[in-house]
């Protein structure tokens, strides 16, 4: 249905996209699995990234949901990185170093208890991979936003990148993402490419 709704605005995401349910949403890349049945109060995360088809430039964008309700652990990680979310956009400036950022995103998160890869770097639970990536013709480009990234790279003006901070714990069966693609303009302002609500809670309509 989604392939379907993408070709009706000329769009095309290869087939590649992620709508990862429960343990497998605890995975950053993992596609999810398509004969899985959907479950009330599971986290969903659904990672879209479309370009014109044919070819053309990407888009990129994450959301996290859960059917019916999300439990009370889901709604307070969630709520916690919806907040880094925006904080985040906040440090993003021109010229600042993207590993500041990335690093910054890494000490929230420990404060509040997650484990990152600054001081944990083999961890696969927690905040396990890098705030964000450049996007154009390719789906990752320059600039990484990342604190592996070298200090030469920095914020631009005409940078396009994603912003998607994430925690994710497959052990306890859930994994919550957030992910806008954002505009970087000359006057050093951000402007979000992202038009789709951060709501948690999806409702279920009675039969």
């Amino acid at each position: 249905m989604y392939a379907s709704n993408l070709l009706q605005h000329d769009l095309d995401d290869g087939g590649v996209m992620i709508f990862a349910q429960g343990r497998d949403a605890g995975v950053p890349h993992s596609r999810g699995e398509a004969e899985q049945p959907l479950q009330a109060g599971q986290t969903l995360i659904f990672d879209l990234f479309p370009r014109p088809v044919g070819g053309g430039y990407y888009h990129d964008m994450t959301r996290t949901w859960c059917l019916g309700h999300a439990p009370e652990h889901v709604q307070r990680d969630f709520g916690f990185v919806l907040s880094v979310f925006h904080r985040s956009l906040e440090e993003i400036q021109l010229g600042r170093r993207t590993s500041e950022v990335d690093k910054l995103v890494c000490e929230w998160m420990e404060a509040a208890g997650h484990p990152t890869r600054l001081n944990s770097p083999a961890t696969q639970e927690g905040y396990v991979h890098s705030l964000g990536h450049g996007i154009g013709l390719e789906i990752h480009e320059h600039p990484g936003v990342s604190q592996f990234s070298s200090d030469k790279v920095v914020f631009e003006a005409g940078h396009v990148v994603t912003i998607e901070p994430g925690v994710y714990y497959p052990s306890r069966g859930y994994g919550i993402r957030v992910e806008d693609a954002l505009y970087l303009d000359t006057n050093g302002d951000l402007i979000n490419l992202t038009d789709c609500p951060y709501d948690l809670v999806i409702p279920l309509q009675e039969a």
